[in-house]
């Protein structure tokens, strides 16, 4: 009885530690998402973003594209999913380093479509320019250097 009852917690230990996430560095070097029509600017409300982004399909990751648009409020906010497989979400920042260059962020959250589906979020960074009264939109590659997964 008392080693019926040592196994039946020892598999539930095992399975709340799958159901945990995890999280690395992004080991797949050539996926990236390529950033368009990028534009910034400030003014006396706080600083704003509007891009589109876009991601092909690699390996288990799915393709999107997304218009991302927003203000420099902290915070990952929704972008509005052009294309891309349901469930698929995509998200982006602002963060005003300083008056010239805004390290921007873009976030996407997928499932796999597996017996046992695995949600990932890859999140990359890059230091772009307010460019919105100084120079016109311009494009740039992010890549994902952050990954967590849940099962």
């Amino acid at each position: 009885m008392q080693l019926l009852a040592t196994i039946t917690a020892a598999a539930g230990l095992l399975a709340s530690a799958s159901a945990l996430p995890a999280s690395n560095t992004n080991e797949d070097s050539a996926y990236t998402w390529q950033v368009s029509e990028w534009e910034a600017g400030c003014g006396r409300s706080g600083c704003y973003y509007y891009f589109n982004v876009t991601g092909a399909a690699s390996d288990k990751k799915t393709a999107f594209k997304a218009y991302c648009h927003g203000t420099d409020e902290g915070y990952f906010t929704p972008c509005d999913l052009l294309s891309g497989a349901e469930g698929t979400g995509v998200a982006a920042e602002l963060a005003t380093y300083n008056d010239t260059v805004a390290k921007m962020g873009v976030s996407l959250q997928f499932t796999t479509d597996a017996k046992t589906p695995v949600t990932y979020n890859y999140t990359g960074h890059y230091n772009a320019t307010y460019n919105q009264f100084a120079s016109p939109v311009y494009g740039f590659t992010v890549k994902p250097e952050e990954v967590s997964a849940v099962a």
